[in-house]
């Protein structure tokens, strides 16, 4: 059975002497790319690792951490990517929930029933000594890769992926503007599926993907994208936010030579969208994605400007329907709950002790957890499952809400959640961060745009809204006192 580490192995002959990991200072040929990938392989197997056996992988270099799960595939076992900012304790548990044999790191932990490789003297000096010789390959792979998603409805899920299924998430990352020659910038965390997937789709492309320091400021990563000549990128809303408060109150594109600005994980308002397409690049392309489907919208081009409130055009080859809760479909322009079957479909959910929303395979479909509704081939994500609020019996759905008050001038972000109470049972609530607004601009602004059921009884102003590492807010936190 064909891994990925076999085409990386082929790129070595395709693509001998092309650089493949750029980071300051350091080229990586394919060609290099492979050998450092047969080495690491050829260490690890002394060690014992097997097909099926699972290795965990945290790091905060990039670049570097692209050679071992080629290694891993090389090898026929599984990666199962972590945040390097991962405390022990959480560490811990993510190696029992998940049975984790084996753990590449940057530092010692003591953890319990796991190997841990520290990246340290002794483990480079192993690899640079070696052998260059190709292990046989494995008659029966496990998994390529385990991603574990954010858990924001509860303990973290696994997402399963074989090879196959893996190189047609790539594939689906390719989508939108590609440049002639084109460059891509990775300037994120390996940990997060996009940027991983973002990553490897253009790395399986043999196109070259340059790394910069995770976690940059928005000033410096619009300067490295300048100078660097990069045509494709990716990044999360918030940091296209701040991009737009560093490229404010120029009259043309500061970005005009980034073919692709590809931007998801979570919402924009239609103004940030726009924004993003007149004053960094009109290659700025919004995506909605899930773990378990990937990529299911595009919004880019003209759509962009003509359906801003939109999440884009459904993808071709991606079916969508939108169900009730009885799973019986919905009418389109009706809202419900999010099905989707595509070829880049997740093989499959592990763990996520815990959960009772979110993601989850049944009759042969993805549930994503989310809200949506489909119109003229458009999709729209209304919010999660399990934070529409019901006030009087009528359900209210946040983000119609949050799409409003972003329409005024001076809120940078917001988010809406239901509290309760005797009287309807749920109110709205609305969290603002804003620049100068007060309460009664609020008000004044939602009697205009919204009709009283959907006005929010109470506003409380953030400095800024907690989100995760992937930029989603999390809800739980905002809680009404």
């Amino acid at each position: 059975m064909i891994t990925v580490a076999d085409i990386f192995l082929a790129h070595a002959k395709k693509f001998a002497g092309k650089p493949a990991l750029i980071t300051d200072g350091h080229t990586t040929t394919f060609d290099g790319l492979a050998l450092q990938a047969t080495k690491i392989a050829n260490v690890l197997a002394a060690r014992g690792l097997k097909p099926h056996d699972r290795v965990g992988v945290t790091t905060r270099n990039a670049s570097g951490c692209v050679a071992e799960f080629v290694a891993i595939w090389l090898l026929g076992a599984t990666v199962v990517p972590l945040d390097f900012r991962t405390p022990a304790a959480e560490l811990a548990k993510l190696v029992g929930e998940f049975n984790i044999g084996v753990l590449l790191a940057d530092k010692c932990y003591a953890l319990p029933a796991v190997e841990v490789i520290v990246r340290d003297t002794t483990w480079h000096d192993a690899v640079a000594g070696s052998l260059p010789n190709v292990p046989d390959a494995p008659t029966d792979p496990g998994l390529a890769i385990i991603s574990l998603t954010s858990g924001t409805t509860g303990r973290p899920i696994g997402v399963a992926f074989s090879h196959e299924q893996l190189f047609l998430r790539c594939t689906q990352y390719r989508q939108g503007t590609i440049a002639k020659d084109p460059v891509f910038a990775c300037a994120g965390l390996m940990s997060f599926s996009a940027v991983r997937n973002h990553t490897l789709s253009h790395l399986l492309a043999g196109t070259p993907v340059r790394f910069y320091p995770p976690l940059m400021d928005a000033s410096e990563y619009i300067e490295r994208l300048l100078s660097d000549k990069i045509t494709n990128t990716f990044c999360v809303p918030t940091m296209v936010r701040a991009m737009l408060a560093e490229a404010s109150g120029g009259s043309k594109p500061v970005l005009p030579d980034l073919a692709c600005l590809f931007a998801g994980g979570s919402d924009m308002s239609a103004d940030d969208k726009i924004a993003a397409f007149e004053s960094l690049t009109n290659g700025f392309l919004m995506c909605f994605s899930s773990s378990i489907t990937g990529t299911c919208s595009l919004l880019m081009g003209a759509d962009l400007l003509a359906r801003p409130d939109t999440d884009g055009r459904v993808v071709a080859g991606v079916r969508i329907e939108v169900v009730d809760k009885n799973d019986q479909r919905l009418p389109d322009g009706e809202i419900g709950e999010m099905r989707v079957r595509s070829l880049a479909l997740a093989g499959g959910l592990i763990g996520g002790a815990g959960r009772v929303l979110g993601d989850k395979f049944k009759g042969g479909w993805a549930y994503t957890g989310d809200l949506a509704s489909v119109s003229d081939g458009f999709l729209t994500i209304r919010g999660r499952i399990g934070d529409f609020i019901v006030r009087g019996g009528a359900n209210v759905y946040p983000s119609e809400i949050e799409h409003a008050i972003l329409g005024l001038e001076g809120v940078r972000e917001c988010a809406v959640v239901g509290f309760a109470t005797e009287r309807e049972g749920q109110e709205i609530a609305a969290f603002v961060a804003s620049d100068g607004l007060d309460e009664d601009a609020l008000v004044r602004h939602c009697r205009e745009t919204l009709v009283p059921d959907k006005r929010p009884r109470r506003f409380l102003f953030v400095n800024a809204l907690p989100r995760n590492p992937n930029g989603k807010v999390l809800r739980k936190e905002l809680i009404v006192t």
